[in-house]
């Protein structure tokens, strides 16, 4: 058998192995020796954080479930309410008055869909128009509901027997 592959750890290497630990181990003491005598630096973080000066638009804002809790709050600034139910905010100044407003859709149109919608709203004016004026010919005055009164029949009860005299 033949074997000559390395071999890393052979008996005559492990002296020297062991004198290259001992030095490493030694250059690192060294180094912690050095690094313990050295002061540490300070380190200065100065985190800048805006400061928003308030102005008109800065408004605190807080969730609401009904409008009691708008009532109830105690507010030293004007104070933006949002409803969490219903699309409806409030706003509460410092003199506990409360105002009321509704959040609604907008819907941004063009030209032609703002004309479209005109003439749609005009074809709807002109049909329900028109309808009223069918409603108010068709409708009957006194003297044609007497007529048709008078020219109804008068229902007459079959299963009775008539008596003769």
């Amino acid at each position: 058998m033949n074997y000559n592959y390395y071999q890393p750890y052979q008996f005559n290497n492990v002296p020297s192995q062991v004198q290259r630990l001992q030095k490493m181990r030694d250059d690192i003491t060294e180094q912690l020796a050095q690094m313990q005598q050295q002061p540490v630096p300070q380190i200065q973080q100065t985190f800048i954080t805006p400061q928003a000066t308030p102005n008109y638009m800065d408004i605190p804002a807080k969730w609401v479930d009904k409008y009691e809790d708008v009532q109830n709050a105690q507010v030293y600034v004007a104070t933006l309410f949002m409803d969490r139910n219903n699309s409806k905010f409030y706003i509460k100044d410092e003199t506990g008055a409360v105002k009321s407003f509704e959040f609604q859709e907008i819907e941004i149109l063009d030209e032609k869909d703002l004309k479209i919608r005109e003439l749609e709203n005009q074809i709807r004016e002109l049909k329900e128009g028109g309808n009223r004026h069918e409603q108010s010919v068709n409708e009957p005055n006194g003297e044609h509901t007497k007529q048709q009164q008078i020219r109804q029949p008068v229902a007459t009860n079959v299963d009775e027997p008539t008596s003769k005299k």
